[in-house]
């Protein structure tokens, strides 16, 4: 799903370009095509090949006190891989205008194919990688049973494990 001018845009799973999204709005003379990007708009380019988003935004994320020095809430970008849940996502993503992290794992730059989309955006990439075989999504372990496995709730966990400084 893409949102251009405040109109939802079904996008394929093989991506849509920017000239067939902005055919599909007609914007009409004096109003340029914007696709809305999380909290910011940007202009459509026709001649670039738009994928579904998948992620999602925890606003005003309440960070442990180790971070208070610094701030005391951002929102937080979490991005889904295409295989998820079987897949975790690789990191997370903090507001750029935070200026430093207090254990260095805040980065300009998204590493481990993280994607890299939202650096563009106005986020920094936050590195946490999960090893092969340590994401147990519950579909695997008991289908039907989210209890059983791992999820949103437990990467949120593993997010605030990290924010708390208790990684190393």
């Amino acid at each position: 799903m893409a949102i251009i001018n405040g109109r939802r845009i079904q996008v394929p799973p093989s991506g849509i370009t920017g000239q067939n999204l902005i055919q599909q709005v007609n914007p009409g003379p004096g109003r340029r095509p914007v696709i809305q990007q999380g909290m910011a708009f940007r202009p459509v380019q026709s001649g670039y090949t738009y994928k579904p988003e998948e992620w999602m935004i925890a606003n005003d994320y309440v960070l442990p006190p180790i971070w208070h020095n610094i701030v005391r809430t951002t929102d937080l970008l979490i991005v889904f891989p295409t295989e998820y849940p079987v897949l975790p996502p690789v990191g997370f993503y903090l507001k750029q205008d935070i200026p430093l992290s207090v254990n260095g794992h805040l980065y300009q730059t998204a590493y481990h194919e993280a994607c890299s989309d939202p650096l563009t955006q106005g986020w920094k990439w936050y590195c946490v990688y999960i090893n092969t075989g340590a994401w147990q999504p519950a579909p695997v372990i008991r289908p039907g049973d989210w209890r059983k496995g791992d999820s949103l709730w437990t990467y949120f966990t593993l997010v605030s494990e990290v924010l708390s400084g208790t990684d190393e």
